[in-house]
């Protein structure tokens, strides 16, 4: 059996998505080169020591086509509801899984949400009783002699709930719940659930299907055995057709030095609204203004006379690029994309997730690529928009939008 992986730093609370310092203005960032552009990137780019971005703002809104607001958009809101549920869930936040369970409850009242909803709910109460087993199973053993978890001993030497210290190999280690690795947790959960009993391999099945450290396969191995027992489970085997949730790492906001200060200036941005006649330069005036920190806040006046906006930088994109965006106090119905530089309605496009959010967008020989928060993500196309587009990266938000630029970086322009 491998040994215990290292414990991470805390992630602290899982509604967080960002870790800064007391003094939040001197936040640092590790730059590392943008994953898509590292063929094309010239050596100094790459040099840890000598990392060149060229700064220059590119950002905005885009509505390809124009998203409706959560608020008032039933479907929307009732999606972004279950997908909360599953972060939660896959985070270990079982605090905010509660209260995530409690608002999508509100939302019941369409039949296919209301059927997908008691479906998490029921493995999420599974997923509740899993962990309390762990909580019971870790304050039983606290002082304990050593136990055998395959070729390593391990004693528990602490647990408080929030957080785990073993003594492996002779020395402490000390895990928050949301770093205990997988076999450790089905381990102290043994210890309470008898993993042979039938009704018991819903509470195992549900933790590896839901889990971030979970493993799908082992998930279906366990509800299948116990279907053959006669445990009613057929409900609940639909969600292996919705696609794992992995939470994101938390995003640090960088310290802008003076250089990058000018590409979070609104003289590098221009403002674009959506009419009969598509996209055209807005006359709203005050949407953006540059904060003490050089950061670069949007806010759209909620009075604006169009639905959807965009915010995008006067240079329109053409060949290889690669931009990475930090974004802060995102809305759920706002999207990132690559849009045109014409008036035309076409783009390629996602919606965002809410908070935080890093976008990584960069095409290279004519592939265009996405990462939202570290993780590989699909764009959609409008219109007649193809991965070769000329145009601007951009963001779309509907009118009474706020939220910040944090940082912007480019490379292979």
């Amino acid at each position: 059996m491998a040994p215990l992986p290292a414990p991470r730093p805390p992630l602290g609370n899982s509604a967080a998505m960002i870790r800064l310092p007391a003094d939040a203005s001197r936040a640092t960032l590790v730059v590392r080169p943008l994953f898509f552009l590292r063929p094309i990137m010239p050596t100094a780019f790459r040099c840890p020591g000598i990392v060149r971005l060229f700064v220059v703002l590119v950002l905005g809104f885009i509505a390809l086509p124009a998203p409706a607001r959560a608020a008032d958009d039933p479907a929307a809101a009732r999606k972004s509801a279950l997908a909360a549920i599953r972060a939660a869930a896959s985070g270990r936040d079982l605090a905010g899984l509660k209260e995530k369970l409690a608002d999508a409850e509100k939302l019941k009242g369409e039949a296919k949400y209301d059927e997908e909803f008691e479906r998490l709910k029921e493995l999420c109460d599974y997923l509740d009783q899993f962990w309390r087993a762990i909580d019971k199973s870790a304050r039983a053993l606290q002082g304990a002699a050593e136990l055998e978890i395959g070729d390593l001993r391990v004693a528990v030497v602490e647990f408080d709930g929030g957080s785990l210290t073993l003594r492996v190999s002779g020395e402490n280690r000390k895990y928050e719940i949301d770093s205990v690795p997988r076999k450790l947790c089905l381990f102290l959960a043994e210890q309470v659930l008898k993993p042979d009993a039938p009704s018991n391999k819903v509470f195992f099945g549900s933790f590896l299907l839901l889990d971030k450290d979970g493993d799908r396969k082992l998930a279906r191995q366990y509800f299948d055995e116990a279907a053959k027992a006669k445990v009613k489970v057929a409900h609940l085997l639909p969600e292996f057709g919705v696609a794992a949730v992995t939470p994101a790492e938390p995003i640090e906001i960088p310290t802008l030095t003076a250089a990058q200060r000018p590409a979070l200036s609104d003289k590098s941005w221009q403002l674009r609204e959506k009419t009969d006649k598509g996209w055209v330069k807005s006359s709203l005036e005050k949407t953006l203004t540059q904060n003490a920190e050089g950061r670069l806040e949007v806010k759209i006046p909620s009075s604006g006379s169009a639905e959807h906006y965009q915010v995008t930088p006067r240079r329109a994109l053409s060949g290889n690029f690669g931009c990475r965006i930090i974004l802060q106090n995102v809305k759920a119905d706002q999207t990132a994309g690559l849009v045109s530089a014409e008036s035309a309605d076409e783009g390629l496009t996602i919606q965002l997730p809410e908070g935080t959010v890093m976008v990584e967008i960069g095409r290279q020989a004519g592939t265009l690529k996405c990462r939202i928060n570290g993780q590989d993500a699909e764009l959609t196309a409008h219109g007649k928009a193809t991965p070769k587009l000329n145009g601007f990266v951009a963001l779309t938000a509907p009118r009474g939008t706020e939220f910040t630029i944090a940082s912007i970086e480019w490379a292979g322009r």
